[in-house]
């Protein structure tokens, strides 16, 4: 079996990255959210440059999360950090109320290939209040190391399910407006 991959272009060359090479670069800490970034990329250029890996320069991305694992993954596949800061924008008031709450924020996302854009948010079942207990008690390494383990643990099995999980049911989409830029 083929492992999934997503790709972009860079200066007419095609890179393509694995859910472990987003969870090589953020980490364990970064679990779950090299895990939704993967799947959120994936579907997100299925959606928007079906015939093609997306060009680097051509990206962007809003954020109604502020979390740092979202932008380091972000910033790995499409450069958009280092390169076009102005294309990475945090809003967390540009999500719906049906975007899951996170600890800041909603999990909502909007990805610009040219000139179309897409808004995106996963299921809540993913993201319930077990996840936002479990984040504020243990994220930041409070806990005994048994705490601390079954933490891990959790937040592995919910990256699994994540991965695991049909497009169709595990993001919800709506257009979006795009945004102008002097490039475009």
């Amino acid at each position: 079996m083929e492992t999934p991959s997503i790709s972009v272009e860079d200066e007419g060359e095609a890179l393509s990255f694995t859910w472990a090479s987003l969870y090589a670069y953020g980490g364990p800490k970064q679990i779950i959210a090299s895990a939704l970034v993967f799947r959120l990329l994936e579907r997100a250029f299925q959606d928007l440059s079906p015939d093609r890996p997306p060009d680097r320069a051509s990206i962007g991305f809003l954020s109604a999360f502020p979390g740092r694992g979202i932008a380091e993954c972000v910033e790995l596949v499409t450069r958009i950090g280092t390169r076009l800061p102005e294309r990475y924008e945090v809003s967390p008031e540009a999500a719906p109320a049906e975007a899951p709450l996170a600890i800041d924020g909603r999990l909502y996302f909007e990805v610009q290939i040219r000139r179309e854009r897409r808004g995106y948010w996963p299921s809540a079942a993913f993201f319930d209040d077990v996840f936002r207990d479990r984040v504020t008690r243990y994220q930041e390494g409070a806990g005994m190391r048994e705490e601390q383990a079954a933490y891990l643990a959790y937040k592995r099995e919910l990256a699994s399910s994540i991965l695991a999980a049909p497009s169709e049911t595990l993001f919800s989409s709506r257009a979006a407006a795009p945004r102008a830029w002097a490039d475009s």
